[in-house]
């Protein structure tokens, strides 16, 4: 009985040494990260212009946009577009993150 439990245990080393990693298809094992996540194409990508524009003129109600311009620019340490539209006798000015499309700072006045 004694030589059964030490053969069980002996076979059972390679399963609870194999816990925690990954088998591919090629058969070979890689240890897989438990605090990293894949990045996805999605989370990587910047939205354009014309998206971050249509953020802006939706935030501020406006749909006749007379004028407009867009730079590249650097906003409290992020990458972001630098927006100025006109519309009727206003001038508005955003700052949108280029990764999330998320408004960082807005701004508008008459435009004299």
């Amino acid at each position: 009985m004694k030589s059964f439990i030490a053969i069980c245990l002996f076979l059972s080393i390679p399963l609870l040494s194999s816990c925690g990693q990954q088998t591919t298809n090629q058969g070979s094992t890689s240890e897989q990260p438990k605090d990293t996540q894949p990045v996805s194409a999605e989370q990587s990508e910047e939205i354009s212009k014309s998206t971050a524009l249509d953020i802006a003129t939706a935030h501020a109600g406006v749909s006749d946009v007379t004028k407009y311009r867009i730079e590249n620019e650097i906003e409290h340490g992020k990458a972001a577009y630098y927006i100025e539209f006109f519309s009727g006798d206003m001038v508005y000015e955003y700052y949108i993150e280029k990764s999330s499309g998320d408004i960082i700072s807005s701004a508008f006045e008459r435009n004299d």
